[in-house]
């Protein structure tokens, strides 16, 4: 299993991340020799205290980490701008929101032995979550004898520059995340992906409850949007049942006419049944509590035993409230007519 988590989940998971900045002091310090920064045994720099990163944890039956990488959006700051800037024979200009950075990719090590190549189940990880996520290539560094790694598990990453300076052994890649990619991935027999779990925090409050006024504050702008919408009988009633399952995870429980509105931090979930189905909206700040707040919807879905209540999700523009209902007065009260 991978964990996908952000920095908002540092004081909720401190074991798996002490585990992971322990592992990477242990092999960029210890090991390599780097000239990173450790303290109390943790390897952490600015990135991961200053940052919105995101990380890729892999886990054993244990619940013990495995291997780990770092994320961040190419668009903020990132090693490639900063520390990497003079490592490469020629400029490096890659930033948009599509393109992600992956730093710090550590295999752990293990006191105890496990089945299975970490850095393989991670890279694969990696790119399920790109699929799931949008990201349609991840740039990094790699050492020129991680070639046949890549290779061998069938994603292999593009030259884009290489190191200089007594660092030619070193390259700088793009990964693209394409239909060619997917076929060499499954040529490879590396088509079974492993799970990953997008951690929603639990509110540390009594259960949320149900208000049926419309909340006061303007809706903020959410950088990933989708919707769904599920054929289901007594939409109604499924949609309470939803709400309760997901009471533990809510600030507040909104209700305005028949919809639903689930409130998160930095994201929400509108469900709207009609006499078809039930409508899903998730909107979020950020794409971990996004993947997050859709896995909690679809398994309150599952844990109801709705036979063929697959969940398929859209872009907000491609199946909107709109385009499935013909835009009521609800809707225009939740999204402030948008």
């Amino acid at each position: 299993m991978i964990k996908a988590l952000s920095t908002i989940h540092r004081y909720v998971f401190p074991e798996i991340f002490g585990q992971m900045h322990r592992a990477r002091a242990m092999a960029f310090h210890g090991r390599l020799g780097w000239d990173v920064e450790v303290e109390n045994g943790l390897e952490m720099d600015s990135y991961d205290r200053d940052e919105d990163a995101i990380y890729l944890i892999a886990l054993d039956h244990f619940e013990q980490s495995t291997a780990s990488l770092r994320l961040l959006p190419t668009t903020g700051s990132t090693m490639i701008k900063g520390e990497f800037a003079d490592l490469f024979d020629e400029p490096i200009d890659i930033e948009r929101p599509t393109t992600w950075e992956c730093t710090r990719f550590c295999v752990h090590p293990m006191e105890t032995p496990t089945s299975g190549d970490a850095s393989a189940e991670l890279l694969l990880g990696l790119y399920q979550l790109c699929r799931l996520a949008g990201i349609e290539s991840i740039v990094g560094i790699y050492d020129r004898r991680m070639t046949r790694v890549y290779s061998r598990i069938g994603w292999s990453p593009s030259p884009v520059a290489c190191g200089q300076g007594g660092k030619e052994g070193l390259l700088l890649g793009l990964w693209d995340v394409t239909p060619e990619a997917t076929r060499k991935l499954r040529s490879s027999g590396s088509s079974s992906a492993p799970v990953i779990e997008f951690s929603l925090l639990p509110l540390a409050l009594p259960p949320a409850k149900t208000s049926h006024a419309a909340p006061d504050e303007v809706s903020p702008m959410y950088k990933h949007v989708a919707e769904a919408f599920v054929p289901v009988s007594h939409a109604k009633s499924v949609a309470e049942k939803v709400c309760a399952r997901a009471s533990d995870y809510c600030r507040l429980i909104g209700a305005t006419g028949a919809d639903r509105l689930l409130h998160f931090r930095n994201a929400r979930a509108i469900l709207r049944p009609t006499d078809e189905g039930l409508h899903f909206r998730v909107e979020a700040q950020d794409f971990i509590t996004f993947y997050g707040v859709r896995t909690l919807l679809q398994g309150s879905l599952s844990a109801m035993t709705f036979p063929g209540a697959a969940v398929e999700w859209h872009p907000d523009d491609s199946v909107p409230f709109d385009a499935m209902q013909g835009g009521s007065e609800n809707e225009r009260n939740w999204l402030g007519g948008r």
